[in-house]
């Protein structure tokens, strides 16, 4: 079995302390990488155990010459070590040494009186940190959930990170609390066992909270177009793409008189949301807009209404106003409209949003309504 502790964030009395309550339980600690400690299954045992933080005072001696004198030294007095830890700076000026004895009138291995203050502050220093980290991936969460909902409904990949990030991110809170009433306790390990390693777990899984976030990131970014190239004019760069659309300009007789085209496309399908984004655009000049052709479009499928309903609030369509005559002409019941360049189309399971240079009272619904399978 494995245990993430952070050596850090524990004095050797301490860290001693719970080490020995593991054995007594069962559970024979083996040795440590980094700050995953292993364990194995074994008879409750009363023997004692010592951990120490070994520094290196002697910069001209090699530690590996160091951590076999020291050990000797231990067997002597009756200790067995159990394992030497693998370097904790980049100095290899300290490390830690697991000791283990079943006589009982041997004394400790001294410890540095320090090593409990110190390892307070780290413990403090760790658990602040952790809620400052835990507060950002919170903003970060309702900012991207307020403003691309779409994006986490449409895609699995992005929604099954998402929702791990929640999980992970909801334990840490609880370890965060658990971790909290031990620093503010000022609690040694040997007087609370149940909240030891709880700074330790929040980290960690503030961690994978993070990762997890990350790879939703990373997942979102594997539909970026990339077939695309680069046009510079003067400081501006805007890059073009030829992606094939279902829906294009000259479905709709919107002028394409610009010296470039470019048109991108990005489909999502996901458990609880299908997407589709279209865009296409003309111009001559990046800096113009006087030869400017554009359409935009996003239709978003699903039978869970409230999903649409959410995606609808969160873009701000619900702030347009309705237009009854254009309903009528689109054969919808819901229909809102700045009346002239943008608006969005209900029907029953889908949901359209389109944006266009051209004026809306002039376009003939039925190409979008054909080509965008909306009814």
């Amino acid at each position: 079995m494995f245990r993430f502790i952070l050596l850090l964030n524990h004095d050797d009395i301490s860290l001693s302390a719970y080490l020995q309550h593991c054995l007594e339980k069962g559970e024979q600690f083996v040795k440590a990488s980094s700050n995953v400690f292993t364990f194995a299954k074994t008879a409750p045992s009363e023997d004692r155990v010592a951990v120490v933080t070994y520094v290196n005072d002697d910069p001209d001696l090699k530690m590996k010459f160091q951590m076999e004198d020291y050990s000797q030294l231990m067997k002597k007095r009756g200790w067995k070590v159990l394992h030497i830890g693998t370097p904790e700076d980049i100095f290899d000026s300290r490390r830690h040494v697991f000791l283990q004895t079943g006589q009982t009138d041997i004394p400790y291995p001294v410890t540095s009186p320090d090593m409990a203050k110190k390892a307070q502050k780290h413990e403090k220093r760790s658990l602040l940190r952790c809620v400052t980290m835990l507060l950002l991936l919170l903003g970060f969460g309702i900012f991207f959930l307020s403003h691309d909902p779409d994006i986490f409904l449409s895609s699995d990949h992005i929604l099954f990170s998402c929702l791990a990030g929640i999980v992970f991110w909801t334990v840490s809170v609880v370890y965060c609390i658990r971790g909290a009433v031990t620093v503010a306790k000022k609690a040694q390990c040997a007087d609370d066992f149940k909240n030891f390693l709880a700074v330790d777990k929040a980290v960690l899984f503030c961690m994978l909270t993070l990762f997890a976030l990350l790879a939703a990131l990373f997942f979102d970014m594997l539909k970026i177009p990339n077939n695309g190239y680069t046009v510079v004019s003067g400081e501006k760069r805007v890059t073009v793409y030829q992606d094939v659309l279902p829906l294009t300009m000259s479905d709709l007789d919107i002028p394409m008189s610009g010296k470039y085209h470019s048109s991108r496309l990005t489909e999502r399908n996901g458990l609880l949301m299908q997407s589709l984004y279209g865009f296409e655009q003309s111009f001559s000049d990046p800096d113009s807009a006087e030869d400017l052709g554009l359409l935009s479009y996003s239709v978003f499928r699903s039978k869970w209404n409230a999903g649409l309903d959410w995606v609808g609030s969160r873009k701000g369509l619900e702030k347009l106003p309705g237009d009854a005559e254009l309903a009528q002409h689109w054969g919808s019941d819901t229909i809102h409209t700045d009346g002239s360049h943008r608006i969005s189309v209900r029907y029953p399971g889908v949901l359209l949003v389109l944006f266009t240079s051209a004026d809306i009272s002039e376009i003939d619904p039925e190409p979008i309504i054909d080509k965008l399978s909306l009814r």
